[in-house]
């Protein structure tokens, strides 16, 4: 089995504690519309109640033993979820108890706990293989993304190399310091893009990327370009960045970009918050462009690896104002992996 299959999910993930408290609380619901005949609101809420401290206690106690059961095989992790479940029914049942006695009982009924803990058992079951199953698809998704990633680095690198040689060697007879310049931008871009395999790297890393792509471009690039940066971060080697997500947002804006006197005008912002870093590229529209290059097959992989590594807690738009085309996009602030 994989380590991906053997991992405990985080029980205290916000998305896998609002499917709990939803089903559990549909659960609750269903019960008190099938067993209580008056209907009454007080019991709804009281079930209610109990369904909560119950379950948020089993998701504690499961998140502890998270630590001790992660490389143990199925058996060893089903019996600590039956402890888990025992000692969490054990606690709630001698409260529930104690306050419906007036403090005469201090331990639950046998028979009633028995009932409950198989109820509880069955239901931390179909939480805990359904979660599973969900970070499994997760994992998948980021492995898809990774090929992806991998995909648009065997279609961007020849890209990169044919063009920059061509002006290389274009440059070498008639500049010949421009076309070691153009070199050295080669090696530096091949170096950072090719020195691992992994999705991510820093914001650091990714901007240099970029300011090199934009000096082989603008050599080739009739009339040149005229990129403007604005790194608004106070520690860009810090933070982590999907990994060529600058390049195409570029390509695109240098490829439908309205060129100026001074070159082909683009604003690249990039900008911090609490715990957000927001990425703008800003360029004119051409009055000539063709959107029949498939620009939105870029877009569209940007969205999938995006969706991919962060879920719902990204943000991607594009849109045109004044003859301008603007793409925004924001992602979780997270530290660059040791």
């Amino acid at each position: 089995m994989s380590n991906t299959a053997n991992q405990q999910p985080d029980f205290f993930r916000s998305s896998n504690l609002l499917i709990a408290m939803l089903v559990s609380q549909l659960v609750v619901l269903v019960f008190w519309l099938l067993t209580d005949a008056s209907l009454r609101w007080i019991n709804l809420g009281l079930y209610s109640f109990y369904v909560i401290w119950l379950v948020l206690l089993s998701l504690g106690l499961m998140q502890l033993a998270a630590r001790f059961t992660a490389e143990s095989n199925s058996l060893s992790r089903f019996l600590t979820l039956a402890l888990v479940c025992t000692l969490a029914i054990f606690v709630v049942e001698c409260a529930a108890a104690y306050l419906l006695s007036d403090g005469r009982d201090k331990l639950p009924n046998t028979s009633r706990f028995v009932r409950y803990w198989l109820a509880d058992m069955l239901i931390l079951l179909l939480f805990y293989r359904s979660w599973q199953f969900l970070d499994r698809v997760k994992e998948l998704d980021r492995a898809e993304a990774e090929s992806r990633l991998l995909a648009l680095q065997a279609r961007i690198q020849p890209h990169f190399l044919f063009n920059s040689l061509n002006t290389i060697a274009e440059l070498t007879s008639i500049k010949p310091q421009k076309a070691e310049e153009a070199i050295q931008s080669l090696a530096m871009l091949f170096r950072v893009s090719l020195e691992n395999q992994h999705s991510q790297h820093s914001l650091e890393k990714e901007v240099t990327l970029c300011k090199r792509f934009a000096d082989l471009e603008s050599w080739r690039v009739s009339g040149g370009l005229d990129v403007k940066y604005k790194i608004r971060v106070k520690h860009p080697e810090a933070w982590s960045v999907p990994k060529l997500i600058l390049q195409p947002l570029l390509e695109n804006a240098i490829k439908y970009g309205k060129p100026s006197e001074t070159g082909v005008p683009i604003r690249l912002n990039i900008s911090e918050s609490a715990n957000k870093i927001s990425i703008k590229v800003v360029n004119g529209i051409s009055d000539t462009r063709d959107d029949s290059g498939g620009s939105g097959i870029a877009v569209d992989n940007i969205r999938d690896r995006l969706f991919a590594l962060y879920e719902d807690r990204y943000t991607f738009n594009q849109r045109e104002l004044e003859n301008e085309h603007f793409v925004l996009v924001q992602i979780p602030k997270q530290k660059v992996a040791n």
